[in-house]
């Protein structure tokens, strides 16, 4: 949990998109990326200056933030689909594979 507690005792309510924008920079949160629109890039063959540079939250951050929501959640996730299966699962019980894919088509087809 690296990036989390960066923000903390900051008031962002009151900071502007720029303001905003400088401190995830600093705090590095945040990353300059350089743009360059496709169709520029296929109107010369020149290298393109014509780019716009645009934050990006940072590529460990990004990943940082999916561990912490998998770790927390996957749970919740993992146990709905075990209720929603489970009704299938119990109609299918030992029907091999194209049985099961027979009878979940009907199903299918039925609720369509």
């Amino acid at each position: 949990m690296k990036y989390f507690g960066r923000l903390k005792n900051t008031d962002l309510s009151n900071l502007d998109e720029e303001k905003k924008h400088l401190l995830y920079l600093k705090r590095r949160l945040f990353e300059k990326q350089r743009v360059v629109p496709l169709s520029e890039l296929f109107k010369s063959n020149e290298s393109n200056n014509n780019f716009k540079v645009v934050l990006e939250p940072n590529k460990k951050l990004i990943l940082e933030y999916y561990e912490f929501l998998k770790d927390h959640y996957s749970h919740f996730i993992e146990d709905n689909c075990m209720l929603y299966l489970h009704p299938f699962n119990k109609i299918t019980f030992g029907m091999g594979p194209k049985e099961k894919k027979k009878r979940g088509q009907a199903i299918l087809s039925v609720h369509r």
